[in-house]
């Protein structure tokens, strides 16, 4: 749950979840996120770098996780009942190619891929575990795994 209380026995400060995406107000602010970062990027041509961001609520909406406040210092960004860490990666993309983004040398138990095309519209979710996506990420020296190698590895799930 929407666990607010600092002193909650139940979650760890790091467990508390944010609102999940299907609550309105959150719903809302993520529409006009992306209606701004799209038109940012129209008028400028560069892009806002949120889709991280966009990424990690929307799996956490599908897949009922709790979004981690503070996902750095963890090395996963969301977690569910049972405690199962995710790392969580989006991206955004023209064709079925690129890079997703780097891995730090944190374990955690899930990876999930989440695809959106150019307007953040989402084209699917792959999830893998941990122990199948360490070889790939260890193959790069930047940690930073092809969208194709995951998807080798991975079953898509929506």
């Amino acid at each position: 749950g929407n666990c607010k209380d600092d002193n909650c026995p139940t979650h760890t400060k790091k467990e508390r979840s944010l609102s999940p995406a299907t609550n309105g107000p959150l719903k809302k602010v993520m529409v006009r996120i992306v209606q701004i970062a799209l038109l940012y990027e129209q008028i400028t041509g560069r892009k806002l770098g949120i889709t991280g961001e966009i990424a990690e609520v929307y799996v956490c909406d599908y897949l009922n996780l709790k979004l981690l406040s503070n996902p750095l210092s963890s090395g996963y960004d969301a977690v569910d009942e049972k405690g199962n860490k995710y790392q969580i990666k989006g991206k955004r993309i023209k064709e079925n190619e690129g890079r997703i983004g780097s891995f730090s040398n944190h374990k955690f138990d899930y990876l999930i891929m989440i695809l959106f095309d150019v307007h953040y519209k989402m084209i699917g979710i792959w999830k893998a575990r941990f122990n199948k996506v360490l070889p790939i990420i260890k193959k790069h020296k930047k940690r930073n795994p092809t969208i194709r190698e995951i998807k080798l590895i991975s079953e898509q799930i929506v």
